[in-house]
């Protein structure tokens, strides 16, 4: 109980808000049975949320670091999943807490097929216990699929009155790879990502990114916002897209 209440105490209240009491329970059993020294702690299950019927959740939880993001959303596009539903939190003590909820690129269900779930799980493993492999695995060529978008990005940038964080909020056209791309955009940029809250809606995703510069303070140089807001929607964009509406606040 004390080791339970010890945990809670660091993962804030958005941790609880986002997540079942079952939910909270799964994790925290295994987080505390995890050795200290055991490398990251990687779940598989079927998701019993409604919307997201036949997909299946990935528990993540690890020592936090500054291209762990980017090297697992790439790990994941390298191993032809989809992500669906995301969401990341950094606990007081520097873990990270990822829930992921993904699908084969092919849209099929993994829960149904013991063998992928044993080799997403341990690729995943091998990936992410080798931080000194990182930016190998982040540079590697992710799957794509080349077609005509209907829209070109919207991104806004502007800092949170209550938090010392800048926010990033992105819709965009769905494709193979794109939060491995954002994640690549942010280790250019020297990004810290505290938060994310990513949402696919058929073809259409709405990500929301909680953001620091390296030593943990909101993103003050409006040059720098300007220059992440252009690369980002020139990165994204599809060539045949009109002009892509942002905004930056800061």
């Amino acid at each position: 109980q004390d080791g339970a209440e010890q945990l809670w105490s660091q993962l804030g209240d958005g941790y609880f808000l986002r997540h079942t009491a079952t939910g909270v329970a799964w994790h925290t059993e295994a987080i505390l049975q995890h050795p200290a020294d055991g490398g990251p702690l990687i779940l598989l299950k079927e998701t019993t949320q409604r919307e997201f019927e036949g997909a299946t959740q990935i528990f993540i939880y690890a020592q936090d670091q500054h291209d762990f993001f980017a090297v697992t959303v790439a790990a994941m596009a390298q191993l032809n999943l989809t992500i669906h539903d995301a969401r990341i939190i950094t606990s007081s003590s520097q873990f990270t807490l990822d829930t992921y909820i993904v699908l084969d690129a092919d849209g099929g269900s993994i829960g149904d097929n013991p063998a992928r779930s044993t080799e997403i799980r341990q690729s995943l493993i091998d990936v992410l216990k080798h931080p000194d492999d990182y930016p190998i695995i982040i540079q590697r060529r992710v799957p794509r699929q080349l077609k005509h978008f209907a829209f070109a990005p919207q991104i806004t940038i502007h800092n949170d009155a209550q938090r010392s964080v800048t926010v990033l909020e992105l819709i965009a056209p769905d494709r193979p790879g794109l939060l491995a791309r954002i994640g690549q955009i942010f280790l250019d940029f020297d990004l810290s990502l505290q938060n994310a809250k990513i949402a696919t809606f058929g073809e259409r995703v709405e990500d929301v990114f909680f953001i620091t510069d390296a030593n943990q303070q909101p993103l003050a140089d409006p040059a720098l916002c300007a220059r992440l807001l252009d690369t980002m929607t020139a990165q994204l964009s599809d060539a045949n897209t009109s002009d892509a509406p942002t905004s930056l606040r800061i």
